[in-house]
């Protein structure tokens, strides 16, 4: 039993071709069309199971319904489990070269005494109106039953992710449109790919890029505002973006898109050709209202004092839209020790109670609240420069981490990496924020934990 993951898409049944393509692959590409053979001469698939990292993104015990017959000793899966199951799921590949993907088959071997006995009962259905016959004093031996062996095999490769992909919407309401820019840019794992793997060229050809207009069974497509001339070819660093326009409703009802992207990674002397489709919804940024401060007591005695709307120090560790009030953050270790200049990592976890998935991204902010005339002058000074003594102490060396999909009754640990650069003790990170991408609201996670910085 061998699995064959082949670089040349190309390539026909010949077995020892194919072989050859598969020494040669050293990794794989997030959303790449892949083609996974699998050659058995004399074995049958019992169990086939796929695993992004840690997560099994695929598993059949009946593996025959997934695979086409190429010939007779081999078997292909089918190109729809693949983009169903394998590349559509929550996992979304932003950690460079630390995810892997393993393919890991359990298998029947065939016993020669199995093929004998076939063989052997063959042979006699060529007369079948003869009875064996049977003589005294001549004893028959029969073959004891062979018990079926369970053998398994697995291949695993690094996979990485080496297009980034956003989109930023802004309405403008006098004109009654909303427009939306699709960001691309490549990632740094394609530095990373470059310098592990000795490749000395590689670019991205973006050869089809749809923007769709989708509303239940029915799609449009939108054209770009300036007109786009494919394909556009992206090296290491590069980025682009396109802008498209959407009309706002009177409501201001999401819209749902969805972006198709094809492209082909040409790191010499070989080509990846990559698919990839997904649909999200054109939220705009909820407008804050102002809200009208607490009656005070009418006495000349009463000074009214109000409660700033901008806190310096947020205690707040759920998502406040109605929609995912069930989502909690928790760091692991809420009280850290580190010292100055070295690395630190804290893990945050994510807990979707909430009947919606979760589209976040992680990130830092030094910059100063601006709440001007809530605090006397010298009170104001003073907690300016006890946020940028706390915000800058620590930075996030992660930062505008993107996690990955969320699904409702999820739990993910995202891994965020900081670097202390001051000494002190600092009770939270306020500087460290949570954006929902689905809804544009921001809020504060890093309130839980405290660092003592040597």
């Amino acid at each position: 039993m061998q699995i064959l993951l082949p670089l040349d898409r190309q390539l026909s049944i010949d077995s020892e071709a194919l072989k050859q393509s598969h020494s040669e692959r050293e990794f794989v590409i997030f959303d790449e069309a892949l083609r996974i053979l699998f050659e058995a001469e004399n074995e049958t698939i019992v169990e086939l199971s796929i695993h992004i990292n840690e997560a099994k993104v695929f598993y059949s015990d009946d593996p025959y319904k997934f695979l086409e017959q190429q010939s007779e000793h081999l078997w292909e899966l089918k190109r729809s489990a693949i983009i169903g199951q394998v590349f559509n799921s929550s996992i979304v590949m932003n950690n460079g070269h630390k995810n892997f993907l393993k393919i890991l088959v359990h298998y029947e071997q065939e016993s020669i005494s199995e093929r004998n006995s076939e063989e052997k009962s063959s042979d006699e259905d060529v007369l079948p109106s003869f009875l064996p016959l049977s003589f005294p004093g001549i004893n028959h031996t029969t073959q004891d039953p062979v018990e079926t062996q369970i053998d398994s095999t697995e291949v695993t490769f690094p996979i990485h992710a080496l297009l980034n992909v956003r989109l930023r919407n802004v309405a403008l309401s006098s004109l009654h449109f909303i427009y939306s820019s699709l960001d691309f840019q490549a990632s740094k794992a394609c530095e990373t790919l470059m310098n592990k793997y000795n490749i000395s060229n590689l670019t991205l050809h973006l050869d089809k890029i749809d923007y769709e207009l989708v509303r239940k069974s029915t799609s449009a497509k939108i054209n770009p505002v300036c007109p786009l001339t494919l394909p556009l070819t992206l090296e290491s660093w590069n980025s682009c973006s396109i802008s498209y326009k959407l009309p706002q409703t009177k409501s201001l009802e999401p819209h749902r898109v969805r972006v198709t992207l094809n492209y082909n990674v040409v790191a010499t002397p070989h080509n990846f050709v990559v698919n990839t489709s997904w649909e999200a919804d054109i939220a705009l940024k909820k407008q804050n209202v102002p809200t009208l401060p607490v009656s005070q007591p009418t006495s000349l005695l009463a000074t009214p004092m109000f409660s700033p709307s901008v806190k310096f120090a947020s205690s707040v560790n759920s998502l406040v839209a109605n929609r995912l009030n069930n989502v909690r953050f928790r760091f692991l270790t809420s009280k850290v020790m580190c010292k100055k200049g070295r690395k630190l990592t804290l893990f945050l976890q994510i807990m979707n109670s909430s009947q919606s998935q979760l589209d976040m991204v992680v990130y830092h902010t030094s910059s100063v609240p601006q709440n001007p005339g809530q605090y006397p002058i010298d009170r104001e000074y003073q907690l300016r420069k006890r946020w940028q003594k706390t915000t800058e102490g620590i930075i996030l060396l992660s930062n505008d981490y993107k996690l990955p999909l969320i699904l409702p009754g999820e739990t993910y640990c995202a891994e965020l990496h900081f670097v202390a650069i001051r000494e002190g003790y600092y009770h939270g990170l306020p500087g460290l924020k949570i954006l929902d991408l689905n809804t544009q609201e921001i809020m504060n996670i890093g309130s839980t934990v405290s660092i003592l910085v040597e």
